[in-house]
């Protein structure tokens, strides 16, 4: 794991398996690498912060966005000090939800995130867009030609 590696979770609890099965992805939450120690997330029960690195190994998958320069980098720390706090968004999964169903789409709260605003945001900060859609979900990110699996 590198720094600003994003960790894709195949969470188990009831919440990650309801997640996946309306997203249809294979991986229920998502985080920012900070360190080998740490990572960045947001989560339904907490707001952005810099946490421990506690997932198993065998529960997540690793994604790297290749030459980040050193501007990127500081401009991606620059976000998360400024947005560390930030309430989670809870109304952005109902928002998926309509979407995803009935094509209708509502406004953002753009004071608040889910985990894949976060990341979305902060590489947007930085300059670097992961992607043009409205509403993103795990696997836009996946499949947007950006990102490179870590084996």
């Amino acid at each position: 794991m590198q720094p600003f590696d994003i960790i894709f979770y195949k969470g188990n609890s009831i919440i990650s398996k309801l997640i996946r099965y309306f997203t249809g992805s294979t991986y229920s939450h998502v985080g920012l690498v900070l360190d080998g120690l740490h990572i960045v997330e947001i989560d339904w029960k907490f707001p952005l912060k810099i946490r421990h690195l506690k997932y198993n190994s065998r529960n997540y998958d690793i994604y790297r966005i290749d030459n980040l320069n050193e501007k990127q980098k500081e401009k991606m720390l620059e976000f998360v000090n400024f947005k560390l706090n930030t309430e989670y968004d809870h109304w952005e999964n109902i928002r998926f939800l309509l979407w995803k169903i009935f094509k209708i789409k509502t406004k953002d709260d753009i004071d608040k995130f889910n985990c894949i605003e976060f990341i979305v945001d902060c590489f947007k900060y930085a300059g670097i867009s992961l992607s043009d859609k409205d509403i993103v979900s795990f696997d836009d990110l996946i499949n947007s030609g950006m990102l490179i699996k870590i084996e």
